[in-house]
């Protein structure tokens, strides 16, 4: 986030809330179309599985989906710490 470097405070605001939230509504697509077609990405991944290593898989897959949308959130908030 260099261009916050260059900016003051008060006009940069305006650029991460932008960029946070354009992040955050992608990764939120993201993340539900982890968490809906799971089962899709797992075949693509490990075709073959036993069904009962499958289906832990697919739930895995599932509750961890939304490390996506916070590891995006949390990449921007360290830029914008780190530009400061």
């Amino acid at each position: 986030m260099s261009v916050l470097a260059k900016r003051e405070k008060s006009a940069a605001a305006p650029l991460v809330e932008t960029i946070t939230t354009l992040t955050s509504g992608v990764l939120l697509l993201v993340t539900i179309g982890l968490i809906v077609f799971a089962g899709f990405f797992i075949d693509l991944v490990a075709p073959g599985l036993e069904a009962q290593v499958k289906a832990l898989a697919i739930q895995q897959l599932q509750i961890m989906a939304p490390i996506a949308l916070f590891s995006g959130l949390i990449g921007i908030n360290f830029g914008t710490l780190n530009a400061a």
